[in-house]
C-alpha cells in the first residue's frame, strides 16, 4: 500500500505555550484515508510588533516612529537579543480626517466638511528568536515599556516544518502499511 499526501492537507495548531501539534491528513492508493497528528517541540519564537500613532505633522509622525523603533531595539538589546533580528516589513504615514455633520431644515444629517487632524502612522517590525535561548521573558518585559503606541504578539512554531511534515508523511505510510496487512490477512489476501 502506498501512501499520498494530498495538497493542503496537514493543519498546524498550538497544543501548549511550546508545543506546535501537526496533522497531515494522506489517503492510500485505494483512497483509504490515513491521518496522522503528532507535536512537536516548538524551535522558534516569532514576535510580531506593531507601531500605531498618531501626531501633528508627517515630520513628526517620522520622528516619532524613528524614536519608537529605536526603543525597540533598545529593548531588545537589554534582552541580550541581537537587534539586527528586528526587520521592519512596513511603514506607513496617512492624513487622520475629521467629518464635521449638520443637520439640515428636515433634521437629516449630512457631512458639511471634512478637516485634517493630524497624520497616522504605523509600522509592523518582526523579529525570530530561537526558543532554546530563553529571552522570551525578558524580550516581553523590555518590549512591554516601549509604551502605549507598540503592541506586539509571541507566537511559537517551527523552524523547519517542511521536516516535521515528512516525520508524519513516513509515519502516515507506515500506518497504511499496517492497516494494508491488517484487511489483507482479514481478507485472506496477501500483499504484493
Amino acid at each position: 500500500s502506498e501512501s499520498h499526501s494530498r495538497p493542503g492537507s496537514e493543519r498546524t495548531t498550538m497544543s501548549n505555550a511550546t508545543d506546535v501539534a501537526l496533522t497531515l491528513a494522506a489517503e492510500t492508493q485505494y483512497g483509504t484515508p490515513v491521518t496522522v497528528t503528532k507535536s512537536f517541540e516548538a524551535d522558534e519564537l516569532s514576535i510580531g510588533i506593531a507601531i500605531d500613532g498618531r501626531r501633528n505633522t508627517r515630520n513628526e509622525c517620522t520622528s516619532s516612529y524613528n524614536a519608537l523603533l529605536g526603543q525597540i531595539r533598545a529593548a531588545f538589546i537589554s534582552a541580550g537579543v541581537s537587534p539586527e533580528l528586528v526587520r521592519n516589513s512596513n511603514f506607513s504615514v496617512h492624513p487622520h480626517f475629521e467629518s464635521l455633520y449638520e443637520k439640515d431644515e428636515d433634521g437629516t444629517y449630512y457631512k458639511a466638511s471634512q478637516r485634517l487632524e493630524g497624520y497616522d502612522f504605523n509600522a509592523d517590525i518582526d523579529a525570530k528568536i530561537e526558543v532554546a535561548s530563553q529571552l522570551a521573558s525578558p524580550i516581553w518585559v523590555a518590549l512591554s515599556s516601549c509604551g502605549k503606541e507598540v503592541s506586539f504578539c509571541f507566537t511559537y512554531g517551527l523552524a523547519n516544518p517542511d521536516k516535521a511534515k515528512r516525520q508524519l508523511l513516513v509515519e502516515a505510510i507506515e500506518l497504511s502499511r499496517e492497516e494494508a496487512s491488517i484487511l489483507a490477512k482479514a481478507s485472506g489476501a496477501t500483499l504484493g
